[in-house]
Formats: C-alpha cells, structure tokens, sequence
C-alpha cells in the first residue's frame, strides 16, 4: 500500500460563508466567532457575509456599510449579529463603538490611556453586560444600549500580568489569560458579582522532558485528577526544570563521586553552579512561546505576510515591526516551537487544550469556577510534525498539516487518548468543490430524521415542547418529536445528500463556471484556522469550516465498541445509531462485554434524562422561570434568534451547570433543551425502541417466534441463521440487569418478550434464575404465563403436534403463585389453585383475604370441582368442602345484605 496515498475521512469540508472574488484581496479581513460574520474593510466601505441559510434567506446578499469617516488602520473588527453595532480597534489603546442606524452612524470613542495594549474584545450573551474589552491591566464590562447609543462600564477586573496572552469563548463567557512562563489565569465573566469569578491559577507543562504516563491505566476507574495534586506539577517540574531522578550529569568520575554527584544534585541546597547548569539544560533562555489568537484580528496582513513568506521569505515594508512579529510568529516554522492553547466547550464543559511542541504531548483541562481539572492520560503525537487543532460536533481534531492527514478523539470515552479512526485519513474535499454549505449537511440531516432535529429556544414559546413539562421517569412509549421553530421546505424533504451529491441550493449569482475546478487543500500552507472551527482560504477566497458524516465515521473506526459509545454522543445520530449497533449485534461483531457496556451507558443516560427533568421541573414549579433578556437591547431581533439555533447546530453553544449557571441565556438554554437529549448531549434511546432490535435479533436465530408460521415455512434456504438461543438470551438479560443498576423500571413489554423466548427455547433454568433472583419484574401477565405452563392441564393443552413436545415445567406453577401473593392478586391465585383441584387451598386463600377480593368468583367452578371429587370416589371430601363452601356462601350473602358496598365474594 502507497503510504503517500490518503484515504478519505468521515470529515466533510464544506463551506460556511460565500465564496468572495479577487477584488477583495486589498480588503481588511477580519472573522468574528460570536456573531460567526466575515467582515471586509476598505477605506470606509465595509462587506459583512453571514453564515449561509438557504432556508432562512440569510448569507445570501451581504450587509454592506459607506461611511463618511476613513479609519487609517483597523487591528480587530466585530459586529452584532443585529448589524446595529460595530466595533473597531483603530489603535494600540482605542476603540470605536458605531451605532448604526438606517442612513446614519452614531460614533462613540472609547479610549484606554492607561493601557499598553488592547487585546480582545466582543460581544456577549450577557445578563448586566453584553460587550467585554481586555488590556493588559483590566477586563471591562459594558452593557451597551443600541437605542439610548451609550455603552456603561458595568465592572471593570484589574489584572498584574506579565506579557499576557488572551483566549476566549464568547459562547461561555470565559477569558483565559496566559503569562509569559505559562501560568493560566481563568475569569469567568457571568460570576463577576462574585469572588469566584476568578479561576484558580493553574501551571501548563512547558518542559522539553515529555511526562511519564502509568503503563497500564485502569481506565474502568480513570477519573479527571486535580491539577494541584498532578505529578507533573509540583516543584521543578512546575518551573520547566526536570525532575531530578531523570537528571543525570555525564562524567568520567569515578562511580563513588558520581553517585555523590548525583545525591548532591537532588537536595534542595544545591549549589549555583548545579542551578545553574539545571536551568540551561532545561531551556529556559527560551522564552515560553505560546502562538497567538487570531480572533476578531485582522488577517489581511498574515495573508500578504504568509504569501511573501512562501514566495521570497521577505516581509513588506509597510508592516509595522509589531506586526512583523505577529506575522511571523503565524508561519509554519513559528508554529512548530509554539505552545497551542484552544479553549472551547466540548459538550456542555469548559475546555483549554494545551499543546505542547517539545513534547508532542496534548494536555486537557477542564476549566469550573470552583477547581481546575486535569485530565489524568496526556495524547501522545509523533513528533517532529506540526499539528492544528479543531473541534467539531464535541469531538476533538487534530490535523498534521506535515503528513496532510486528520485524526480525531472523543473526551467523553473513558480510553479518550486512543485515537478514533484509522491512520493515513485526510479530509473529504469533494464536498466544497462541489459548492456544498454546512447547512445543506445539518438540513439533510434533520430531513431524513426528523425526530432528531433539536430545537432551539423561541422567545414566544414556553409550550409543551421543553424538557421542564417532563418530569420523573420518561414516557418510551410516546417519545416526544421537538419541531424546528424555522420553517422547513416541504419541496425538498426528499433531497439527500451523500459523498459526491449536493443537497440544498446555492445563489445562483454566485456560482462560477470555474467553481468545480477549485482545489482545496486546508493542509497546505496559506490557510488561517480560527477557533474554534473555522478554515479561512486566502486562495480560494473561502471560508470554510467541517462537518462530521456518520456514514463514513461509523466505516472507519475499527473498534467497534468505541464506535458505537462515541456515536450515541453525535448530534442528529439516533437513526444511525439504532441502525448501526442493531447490525453490530447480528453480526456478532461486539462481544457480551461490549454490548454490556454500550446498555449501561444508555441507561445511564435514561437516568440522566430522568433526573435533569426532575429538577427543571421543580425550578419551573417555583416561579423562578427566567425570562429573556428584556432588559437589554442588544440582544434582541430575529438575527440573534437565529445565532442561537446556528451555533447550536453547529455544537458550540450548550447548556451548562458550571460557569453559566447565573446566566439568563443559560436558563432559556435549560428550560428549552432538546427533548430527546441529555445536557451533555447524548441521545436518549426509550426502551421500545430497543424492543424493536431484540425482535429483529429474534427473528436472525433458530427460533423466529415473531415471525408468522407461514413466512418461517416459507423462508429460503439461502438464509444463514446465525444467532443462537443462548445469545439472545445473554443480550436480553443484560439489558434487564443495566435496567435494574440504574433504578429504571421495566417495560412490560422487554420481559414478556423475553419469557415468550425463553420457553420457545425450553431454557427453563434460565426462567428459573431470573425469577428466583428477581431479575423480572413481577406481574400479572407474567404470573398467569407461568401458572400456564406449570399446570398439569399442560401436558394435554400445549403439546406441539408435529414434534410431540409438550411445553411443561412444573415448578413454575409455584412460581407463578407466589408472584400471585406477592402483587395481592388473590381471586387469581384462588381461581389457579382451584384449577389444580386443590379446593380446599383455594377456599383458604378466599377466607383470609375476603376482605381484599376485588372481582367476584364463579360458584359454579368450585361445585365443579367437587362434583369431579365424587366422580373420583372422594365422596368424604366432597361433602366437607361443600359444607364449608356452603358456609362461606351463606356468610357472604348475610354481609352483603347488612354492610352497605360490599362486594360479593361469589356469584
């Protein structure tokens, strides 16, 4: 097999924005990753591309602005998704705030004197705040009132931090701020009224010496370890020296001076000499290298920069020497020394990736106001290559842009360091070569199963639709099916899409004759990767992102159980997951353990689902129901509604329980989350429709007893059936015992299934253990099913006439009784004794418990009976028990004369 030939990947390249023309390579360019806009700049003349939504109509015509002022040099641009404010850095320490309006444009200048250097600023989804600016020596809120055209300081954060670098996550509201030795500081924006708003410091591994792992983890019991008590962190280590036990200096000494050389080197009261030799060793003359953030800047100049670079590796001369820097630091080479730090929110946590280029190691963080987690088992890369990181749908990527190929892990799996997909797989450019728009992918999607499409939040609902109105254990048997609040085109439900076929229509006017003979290539030098998702094309004036595509995901895992754990996690997967593992169980290609473990995680979500609608629902039962956010301006329009049901399509904006919590948007988020999901994402998968994969199961074994009889006469030869008894058996009873781990009760249905199945098969020990173990839940369908089979009447009842076997196990007559007195049914328990002939039983049962007997008894069954004692020679008997019948007769018409509701015991 070429190696240098690349298969491709379940990863889909398609475009996010319009495709723009050469005319705008002397624009300003800049990405906002709030409101997801592309925003060209020239001379007071400015271009703003949405993201495109052929059936929302938007991203179709840009936003276009003239302004009578001329800014020489704009550093970083952002917009509202309103289009009715603009922010621009148009110096080191000035901002300007542009209130739009129809034909005019309102200007407010907001100058930092004491500030060395802004460097970010944003929108937000803020209650107090919607608009944050950090410099070097504060983060400033502002609540900025479109109508009034003010913007108010709401709080401002001072900061001491040497050389910061800034990283944010406008969807959580979370800046991170990394120092010049690689100290993180997190702020957690929405908690600012609170002394938790600041994060605890935490320490990132700038060493050159990779971290040892454990051999052998157990990753049945791995749980995210503390940063303050990770080995890695603590004295030496912490400040990027090695730790002394690898530290060996090389000598011709003797052994004895040596060995007291190296005894010497590990006591804390070494000399200078020895601290100094420790530092150089480490490399600390180095300068801890940490690449930039690109968010809301101005590429413009990485792009003529990196184009120079590549052609004759000379800058322009009209760069400034900062900007010098900063481009420079962007090139491929820059990037191999660099430090990567990408924080985002992977399912519903806050999440700072760190890449380390001396080690090739990929260390994960989960970020909380109360505690810093750090994940326990590092992602080890080859070394020597550069590598980009990504996150799409949740899961992780990471590109090596040397070896032009993509690999992708998945936080959520306990053994998340392995990776997920096979080697040498690069990405699936047909897809925008074809001209093919994310959204066309998500719209295909939801089509195709619609009762997958999640939906987003509307501010005049507060309907039946949401998860609060559902409380305690879920109803499987009417899953509710959530409607998208934008409307769907009815012409075009039938349109799929596939690896080579479009779905979805593009605007016409801007189709090119030459738009099929693009080549797209995001491994190639040239390409800006923006946080969290975003590839911008300088050469095919494209702005890209990638889109997972299930059909290829579930083709190019080859662990199966890893497969099928990371595909209940996907978005709008429930088809292809029921599909899909409804298939892995047929084929025998997931052994009983893994299958154990993919039933515990859907019950486990179940359970999940059941307790997070508990406690909405008690939220909502006490009026504290949040309510939009009225109170500011800003965030309100059809262009913010539609952000929200972009970005959660796309992943990016989730409820959470953390950071977010005091969050009015976060609340809405939570009242309105998707009905079939869990807050982290998962699909919840309803007993039924596993009921459904067992009769299929049942019907691929040597007893298809759900089949009709004449369809299993009829059934071709060429049919391999492969199931045995025993496995489906094992499946069934697995499922039931993950039901019983997490509190679940049972559906009815599962059990009776499983009986039926169990005695199509005759194993009767199997039916044996589970009752006696209380593995089936007791009931009256199943009492009476084991009465049945356990009466003596069964030899002649259900003998099996072309076999001659008869269906009969004895004990499970006493069985069936005793599951009889446990649910109280005591007029059937009569009735099944009295059918055995034991009378006198039965009339026992009947005089202890009169007074619980709901249904009336048939006296002329128990004269049956005693007249079959005559005919039998029992002439004794038959007169005591009729006396006694009599009686009891007697007894029971006297009460119902003289107690007022009483119900006759016989009739």
């Amino acid at each position: 097999m070429d190696l240098f030939v690349k298969s491709r990947g379940p990863l889909g390249l398609a475009h996010f924005c319009q495709s723009w023309g050469p005319k705008f390579s002397n624009f300003d360019l800049f990405f906002d990753t709030f409101s997801n806009c592309l925003i060209f700049y020239k001379e007071g003349y400015f271009v703003i591309w949405d993201q495109y939504d052929s059936l929302n109509n938007q991203g179709k015509q840009p936003f276009t602005l003239n302004l009578a002022s001329i800014y020489k040099q704009v550093f970083a641009c952002c917009i509202h998704p309103e289009k009715n404010c603009l922010s621009l850095q148009i110096s080191e320490n000035t901002l300007i705030l542009l209130f739009l309006k129809e034909r005019a444009a309102e200007e407010i200048k907001l100058t930092f004197s004491k500030a060395k250097m802004i460097h970010a600023f944003s929108f937000l989804f803020g209650d107090d705040f919607n608009y944050f600016v950090a410099t070097n020596n504060s983060i400033d809120l502002y609540k900025i009132k479109s109508d009034k055209q003010k913007a108010k300081i709401v709080k401002s954060i001072s900061l001491q931090i040497n050389e910061p670098q800034f990283y944010y996550e406008p969807m959580a509201n979370v800046v991170l701020i990394c120092d010049n030795k690689g100290q993180c500081h997190p702020f957690f924006l929405n908690m600012y009224k609170q002394k938790t708003h600041r994060g605890k410091p935490f320490q990132l591994d700038t060493g050159s010496i990779p971290v040892d792992q454990p051999s052998q983890l157990d990753y049945s019991q791995q749980q995210p370890l503390s940063i303050s008590t990770h080995a890695s962190y603590t004295s030496a280590s912490a400040a990027g020296l090695p730790h002394s036990s690898q530290h060996q200096r090389s000598s011709n000494n003797t052994s004895q001076a040596s060995s007291h050389s190296q005894a010497h080197l590990t006591t804390a009261r070494a000399s200078f000499k020895d601290r100094a030799i420790n530092f150089l060793t480490a490399g600390l003359l180095n300068r801890f290298n940490l690449a930039p953030s690109i968010n809301n800047k101005n590429l413009k100049p990485i792009i003529q920069a990196q184009s120079q670079l590549h052609s004759n590796n000379v800058l322009d001369t009209t760069i400034d020497s900062n900007n010098q820097n900063f481009v420079k630091s962007l090139s491929q080479e820059s990037k191999k020394s660099q430090h990567q730090l990408l924080i985002t929110q992977i399912y519903n946590k806050i999440m700072l990736l760190h890449l380390n280029p001396s080690t090739f190691q990929l260390h994960i963080f989960e970020l909380d106001p109360g505690f810093n987690y750090k994940y326990q088992s590092l992602i080890n890369l080859t070394p020597g290559c550069l590598y980009q990181m990504q996150v799409i749908d949740s899961l992780l990527v990471i590109h090596n842009i040397d070896d032009k190929s993509s690999q992708m892990y998945d936080l959520k799996l306990q053994d998340y360091q392995i990776p997920l997909l096979e080697s040498n797989l690069d990405v699936n450019f047909k897809l925008a070569q074809k001209g093919i728009y994310v959204t066309d992918m998500i719209y295909a999607e939801e089509r195709q199963q619609f009762e997958e499409q999640v939906r987003p939040f509307s501010r005049d609902s507060a309907d039946g639709g949401s998860m609060g109105e559902l409380g305690g254990i879920l109803d499987e048997e009417t899953p509710v099916k959530v409607v998208l609040d934008i409307p769907v085109d009815e012409s075009q439900k039938s349109v799929s899409i596939d690896d080579e076929s479009r779905s979805g229509s593009r605007d016409e006017q801007s189709k090119d004759n030459d738009e099929n003979l693009k080549e797209y290539d995001i491994y190639e030098e040239g390409n800006i990767f923006v946080d969290p998702l975003f590839i911008i094309s300088p050469k095919n004036f494209s702005c890209l992102t990638l889109k997972t595509q299930l059909s290829r995901f579930i083709r190019q895992i080859p662990d199966s159980c890893r497969c099928i754990l990371s595909l209940l996690n996907r978005m709008r997967n429930k088809k292809v997951f029921l599909t899909h593992f409804r298939d892995l169980m047929i084929t025998q290609k997931l052994s009983l353990i893994e299958i154990s473990k993919v039933f515990l995680r859907i019950n486990s979500v179940y359970k999940q689902a059941s307790i997070e609608r508990q406690s909405i629902k008690k939220k909502a039962s006490t009026g504290n129901n949040s309510k939009l956010i009225l109170d500011n301006p800003l965030m309100q329009g059809h262009n913010t509604d539609l952000l929200f049901i972009q970005q959660q399509r796309l992943g990016r904006l989730r409820p959470n329980t953390s950071s977010s919590m005091n969050s009015n948007i976060n609340n809405i988020l939570l009242e309105n989350a998707p009905t079939n999901r869990v807050l982290s994402g998962e699909v919840i998968v309803f007993q039924n429709e596993l009921l459904e994969i067992f009769k299929e199961l049942i019907n691929n074994s040597t007893h298809p007893i759900l089949l009709p009889d004449q369809q299993i006469i009829n059934r071709p030869k060429s049919d391999k059936i492969i199931l045995k008894p025993k496995y489906i058996t094992a499946i069934i009873m697995e499922f039931l015992r993950t039901l019983l781990e997490n509190s679940i009760p049972q559906q009815p249905a599962q059990q009776y299934l499983l009986v039926k199945y169990i005695l199509a098969t005759k194993d009767f020990q199997s039916l044996h253990c589970l009752l006696q173990y209380h593995v089936l839940a007791d009931s009256l369908e199943l009492a009476r099913m084991l009465i049945q089979i356990g009466t003596k009447q069964t030899l002649n009842e259900h003998s099996e006439p072309k076999s001659g076997v008869t269906l009969h196990y004895e004990p499970a007559f006493q069985l069936g009784l005793d599951m009889l007195k446990k649910i109280k049914r005591h007029e059937d328990l009569a009735m099944a004794l009295l059918g055995e002939g034991q009378i006198q039983r039965a009339l026992d049962v009947i005089q202890e418990n009169q007074d619980f007997i709901s249904n009336s008894l048939s006296f002329s069954a128990f004269r049956d009976q005693i007249d079959k004692l005559r005919f039998n020679g029992q002439m004794v008997k038959a007169d005591l028990v009729l006396r006694r019948l009599i009686e009891m007769k007697k007894q029971d018409e006297n009460k119902a004369k003289n107690e007022r509701g009483y119900r006759k015991i016989f009739d």
